[in-house]
């Protein structure tokens, strides 16, 4: 092989290792890919106050005390 061709293969292997490796330390430990799933909206706990549910049978809402 020429060493142009060589070195085009060597840079190729170099990238597609770097972005796989890059790829692999972004994804969550099999703890956190398990509590996201079972996460419904990205909203912290404490800072809801209220939930209202229109629905067409009904009226919901919920509120926190403060003390609880």
């Amino acid at each position: 092989m020429r060493w142009k061709t060589t070195l085009i293969l060597f840079i190729s292997v170099i990238g597609l290792g770097a972005y796989i490796s890059l790829h692999e330390i972004k994804q969550p430990l099999p703890q956190e890919k398990e509590q996201l799933a079972k996460q419904v909206l990205s909203i912290a706990p404490e800072s809801v106050t209220q939930i209202a549910l229109d629905l067409p049978q009904a009226k919901i809402t919920l509120t926190r005390n403060q003390g609880v």
